[in-house]
């Protein structure tokens, strides 16, 4: 009895422990693709596993950052490759309002400081 009591203790412990709750994103979820800065080689360290992209949706001109834990830097491209903003988000920041002029589709880059950063595209 008490072996099994321990064991039931132990699994609902460590789903809290180590578990992930599910993330409850609102609006539409940007889908990421990771380029690096450099190619690999030449010094760099090749990745041992994939790198995952951060959880970020758009609803309307707002940005929802679910886990973005560093600083980043926010580039907005148009279809012709042009930037037209760019926005300095601070860590543990949850929402970022783009500016309403933009409308239609555009290319949008995070960059964490590191070798790579993460691409993908939104409409607007």
């Amino acid at each position: 009895m008490r072996k099994s009591l321990f064991i039931f203790l132990f699994g609902i412990i460590s789903i809290y422990a180590f578990g992930q709750l599910p993330v409850i994103v609102q609006g539409v979820r940007i889908q990421w693709t990771v380029r690096y800065e450099q190619p690999i080689g030449g010094g760099i360290p090749t990745p041992k596993s994939p790198v995952q992209g951060p959880v970020v949706s758009i609803d309307g001109h707002t940005l929802y950052l679910y886990d973005v834990t560093d600083d980043v830097t926010l580039q907005i491209f148009d279809e012709n490759e042009n930037e037209v903003c760019t926005l300095y988000v601070p860590a543990g920041t949850t929402s970022v309002a783009l500016p309403t002029t933009l409308e239609g589709e555009y290319q949008i880059q995070l960059h964490n400081g590191g070798i790579y950063y993460f691409l993908g595209f939104i409409t607007l």
